[in-house]
């Protein structure tokens, strides 16, 4: 049984950490954020600049990103 626990960690583990993703590759693009409650939100990027919008309402917000 302890030796299951161990090999399920240890495989766990691997798959976590095997993951290399650097904050250039999201850099720009425009990235959708499904939630059912809230509503959906959509993130448009451009190099330092941040813009943020829910499609349910007409707030629009936008950020200076560093």
């Amino acid at each position: 049984m302890k030796n299951l626990i161990l090999c399920m960690l240890i495989c766990i583990s691997s798959v976590t950490f095997g993951q290399k993703t650097e904050c250039k590759n999201f850099k720009n693009g425009k990235f959708k954020i499904i939630d059912t409650k809230v509503g959906n939100s959509i993130i448009e990027r451009k190099g330092s600049k941040q813009t943020e919008y829910a499609e349910r309402s007409k707030l629009k917000l936008e950020f200076k990103v560093k």
